[in-house]
């Protein structure tokens, strides 16, 4: 039973009142004249909180916001904009001095902007511009396309997790379908740079199921079991990677939640104990994707191709699964009832797709992954900034015990 109402902003971080407005859709609209929302929060407290502003007109920005009397912090972004010739946009609530948020275009993002620079010195409006901006995480990476028709491909600017080139030309080499890079001529080379080409017409978790609720999405999902399978048939990635173990992740996971929403440290740390024993039991070692799910993968007919490999390592496989499940869950509907995860449709078909491929794992391996890809992705709500973001939290939390026990 759900037994918080929803926290006070104030109190997660006293010292920064412009989260608040984050949370705000009205509030913030009225700041900036026009319907806008905001996503893919990044909170440091008492420092600093970014997030990615969306506007009704498919219009991307980021929106970010200090303590009061500590904007000196946005002066280099401000000059880069004057230098540009782009105008940045201030967010003040009246009354409240110093409290100020600012936006600009993704091109000005502070972390990204050496890494994008060079699309701007080609000339014209910049590759970015003319592009589409398929994702966005704030001080991280953006995906944009360049190009169009057969010649359309992806690129990836970040410093985020990235997998190696290597690795994917590898596994692609002994037939696990990934998505390989390419090294486009004329256009910026760098260690934050990587090119793809355009693959299929959307990812697993788009396709549409059809009268039969399965069958349209059935071969992708299997197809996509068998390749899991396959990737986790592979040897490790390097001589001296060793296994990855879940005991110091699911700590700091934990941990970060129970400062996020105190009132159910107490639940959290019960979850804590009886997970970490199941996540320690013996089981298949393989080396796996690492943020295995429906959006990672892309779909052409009943051809697929797995992507975003960046953290891919040497652990359970069974966590790959229990990642895909836990996806598939959160796409739900809140209010549905899901008697059993593993039976989901997507996940059922990848399931049993895997089970035909020369790798398989038990039931109860997989549900502890689920758990625990749960919580991973406990905090979203917080970061999606929604107005009754720790009701979510708990929410979800029960879930995860209901999962659990």
């Amino acid at each position: 039973m759900r037994t918080l109402g929803t926290s006070r902003l104030a109190a997660v971080d006293p010292a920064l009142p412009a989260l608040g407005v984050m949370f705000d859709p009205g509030l913030l609209s009225t700041l900036a004249g026009r319907p806008v929302r905001v996503d893919r929060l990044r909170h440091k407290p008492g420092v600093s909180v970014v997030a990615r502003l969306r506007e009704d007109d498919g219009g991307i920005r980021w929106l970010t916001a200090y303590p009061p009397g500590k904007g000196v912090k946005a002066e280099k972004t401000q000059r880069r904009a004057a230098e540009s010739g782009v105008v940045l946009e201030t967010f003040q609530r009246a009354g409240i001095p110093g409290d100020v948020l600012l936006s600009g275009p993704i091109e000005l993002d502070p972390r990204l902007y050496k890494t994008l620079l060079p699309f701007r010195e080609l000339g014209g409006a910049g590759l970015l511009e003319d592009g589409l901006v398929l994702n966005y995480n704030p001080h991280r990476r953006v995906v944009f396309t360049i190009g169009q028709g057969t010649d359309r491909m992806v690129c990836k600017a970040g410093s985020a997790h990235r997998a190696h080139a290597a690795l994917l030309e590898r596994l692609a080499d002994d037939g696990v379908p990934v998505l390989g890079q390419v090294k486009p001529a004329g256009l910026p080379h760098s260690a934050h740079l990587r090119y793809f080409p355009w693959f299929g017409s959307g990812d697993l978790s788009t396709q549409a199921p059809d009268a039969d609720h399965r069958l349209s999405i059935s071969a992708p999902a299997l197809a996509a079991g068998r390749a899991l399978a396959l990737l986790h048939a592979q040897p490790p990635a390097s001589a001296s990677q060793g296994r990855h173990a879940p005991a110091a992740a699911l700590a700091h996971l934990v941990a970060r939640n129970s400062t996020l929403v105190p009132p159910l440290a107490g639940r959290l740390g019960n979850l804590h104990a009886a997970l970490e024993p199941l996540l320690r039991r013996p089981g298949h070692a393989a080396l796996i994707h690492g943020d295995f799910s429906a959006d990672q993968v892309l779909v052409d007919g009943s051809t697929i191709r797995l992507t975003d490999l960046d953290r891919c390592t040497y652990g359970a496989a069974a966590s790959d699964l229990g990642s895909f499940a836990a996806a598939e869950l959160l796409r739900m509907p809140p209010t549905s009832r899901v008697p059993d995860v593993l039976t989901l449709p997507l996940t059922a078909a990848m399931l049993t797709g895997y089970s035909t491929g020369l790798r398989d794992v038990s039931r109860d391996e997989v549900l502890p992954w689920v758990v625990f890809h749960l919580l991973s992705r406990l905090g979203e709500p917080f970061r999606t900034c929604s107005p009754s973001w720790s009701e979510d939290i708990e929410a979800r939390l029960d879930l995860m015990e209901d999962l659990l026990w």
